[in-house]
């Protein structure tokens, strides 16, 4: 973990033994790494610097609100997926303009309040969301010459190589529409007066652990997009959604500089701008639970540990970190925040 480390026998996050965090604060408390967090950003943004990119964060990954003014105070965009996730970020500080709104079940009201706060785009995922946000739009945007920008989900059809129940890219998933499909979207909508449809966006699953979907993905879009654009539709940006591969353990998953070895060489000459919506990869080794252990038990052969933090914090694989007097829990990942 980036800036988790023992020193002299004492786990310190950023230099503080997160012993004194517990006597301070109490236990169960959660520990983040604002250090760490912000050199996940950073490496990404550095990876793709020859493009015109934007890197949203993606706030279901850990929704904390003080992790989202930093980020948004380091420039960061935001990737939401609800009305919630989006009032979440405005009120951290974030730029709407740098937000894209993805989910499957948008509600009208919630609609209503991203187009208020003027967000970069929305994730439309089939022909009956758009023609509810072209509806919307119609009635809730009092200039013409404010057109809302939509980009349409499309997938590859790209096997990711991950569990069955989180792969998005594949045909027979609830998500988007195939590309052959998607012609035929931008045919029936593409020149609508009210939502420009101006983008294509792509996400192939969570938890991949080789660059390689990725590039297939990049290579079987990049015509679509050439399609698009020879029949008159202005394709302006590329989402390539999140998923990518989180380092849990070291050197297990491809860097963001490696990613971008794949993705950056298809498209950087293509004139499209580039959004990347990374969440447990910036997220997934910054924070930890930390606990105190209460008791312990032998059941059989087997030693119990009870701790003073529940079982709806305890959704991943803890380790024992013994100082002193005391002896700690502490997770290796967390991967949402239950409160603010």
């Amino acid at each position: 973990m980036d800036h988790f480390v023992y020193r002299n026998g004492k786990l310190t996050v950023e230099n503080v033994e997160v012993e004194k965090i517990a006597a301070e604060v109490g236990t169960p408390a959660y520990i983040y790494s604002k250090a760490t967090f912000i050199d996940h950003f950073r490496k990404i943004q550095q990876a793709y610097r020859e493009l015109d990119s934007m890197i949203c964060y993606s706030v279901k990954a850990c929704g904390n609100i003080n992790i989202l003014k930093f980020m948004a105070e380091e420039g960061c965009g935001f990737d939401v997926v609800s009305g919630g996730e989006l009032y979440r970020v405005l009120q951290a500080g974030g730029d709407g303009s740098k937000v894209v709104y993805a989910g499957v079940g948008k509600t009208d009201a919630e609609i209503v309040e991203a187009m208020r706060a003027n967000i970069a785009y929305f994730n439309i995922e089939s022909e009956a969301e758009l023609e509810n946000l072209i509806q919307l739009s119609v009635k809730n945007v009092s200039s013409k010459n404010e057109r809302l920008k939509a980009a349409l989900r499309v997938n590859p059809d790209v096997d990711y190589k991950t569990h069955a129940f989180i792969t998005t890219g594949k045909k027979e998933t609830k998500f988007g529409v195939d590309i052959e499909r998607a012609l035929k979207v931008f045919a029936k909508y593409g020149n609508n007066s009210a939502v420009n449809l101006c983008a294509i966006h792509v996400h192939l699953g969570s938890g991949g652990k080789t660059i390689d979907p990725y590039v297939e993905a990049v290579r079987k879009i990049l015509p679509l997009i050439d399609e698009l654009r020879s029949q008159g539709h202005m394709i302006e940006a590329l989402d390539l959604g999140g998923g990518y591969g989180a380092d849990y353990e070291s050197d297990t998953v491809p860097s963001a500089a490696e990613y971008a070895s794949g993705i950056v060489p298809l498209i950087k000459d293509k004139g499209i701008k580039l959004i990347l919506e990374p969440g447990k990869s910036i997220c997934a080794n910054a924070g930890i639970l930390l606990s105190r252990v209460l008791y312990t038990k032998q059941g059989g052969s087997k030693k119990f540990i009870i701790v003073d933090a529940g079982m709806n914090d305890l959704h991943f694989t803890m380790r024992f970190i013994s100082s002193g007097r005391h002896k700690w829990i502490a997770g290796s990942y967390l991967k949402s925040d239950p409160g603010t």
